[in-house]
């Protein structure tokens, strides 16, 4: 791992590519740990070191593509559940049209910014409690329905604002509706981790 690490590290600068310099840490933090030291505290700080990949910028072709998906997802839920709830809403793309008014889910509003940080946010909360690396890699995939429930809820409230206080309201509720759905996000994920067992917290390896 030392010599992998070196090696895209080196390559990643003359490259210029972020992605590739930046994964190259963990690997040479892995390697000189097990050359130093050997596998007995390897074992012990693994999770720290490897969490350091989620440091490292997305490339843009997955993150164009990810993003992309997301925000459909989340423009038809909102939609879907507007019509539901009895809203005047007609689709198209990623615009939602309501009396009035045409709303964009922009891709900055896709969503992938929460998803991303409830998977690195699964991580951790999943190396805290000694449940098993199945019900782990759960807690993990269990962060893409779920933050792209709470992006769904997110823009569909942001829908009804609109539709009751016009544009002005919808500027005042935007950064706000984003905090509470961070939150709710938050609690559906430890409920989640309850019923897969995330009960008592491990203080030692």
């Amino acid at each position: 791992p030392l010599a992998l690490g070196l090696v895209m590290q080196v390559a990643g600068y003359l490259l210029q590519l972020q992605f590739i310099a930046m994964l190259s840490l963990p690997l040479t933090l892995a390697g000189a740990v097990l050359f130093l030291h050997g596998k007995a505290l390897w074992q012990i700080i693994k999770f720290p070191v490897l969490f350091l990949a989620f440091a490292a910028p997305i490339p843009g072709i997955v993150l164009s593509g990810l993003s992309s998906w997301i925000q459909a997802a989340s423009t038809t839920g909102a939609s879907q559940l507007m019509l539901s709830l009895g809203y005047p809403i007609h689709q198209t793309g990623n615009m939602l049209e309501i009396p009035g008014m045409t709303l964009e889910v922009a891709e900055v509003c896709s969503g992938f910014r929460k998803l991303f940080a409830l998977i690195a946010f699964a991580s951790v909360y999943g190396y805290m409690f000694p449940i098993g690396r199945l019900r782990r890699a759960a807690l993990v995939i269990a962060a893409v329905p779920i933050a792209l429930l709470a992006n769904v809820v997110r823009i569909g409230g942001l829908v009804a604002v609109a539709s009751a206080g016009g544009l002005k309201a919808l500027h005042i509720a935007h950064d706000l509706a984003e905090v509470c759905v961070l939150v709710i996000a938050f609690f559906l994920f430890l409920g989640v981790g309850r019923l897969m067992g995330c009960r008592t917290v491990r203080f030692s390896l």
